[in-house]
């Protein structure tokens, strides 16, 4: 019994820290997207070469 109560506690950490990553993983590509099409805007208006 304990050691489906442990397995349990175990698997929602587990599922707890992916889900975070994943939403870490989202955060950083959302923010190379918006500098990307900063950079690409500045080159565009001729800021930048």
């Amino acid at each position: 019994m304990a050691f489906i109560i442990g397995a349990i506690i175990i698997g929602l950490f587990f599922v707890k820290s992916a889900a975070g990553l994943v939403k870490f993983v989202i955060k950083i590509a959302i923010y190379a997207l918006i500098g990307y099409a900063v950079y690409k805007g500045l080159i565009y208006i001729g800021l930048l070469k």
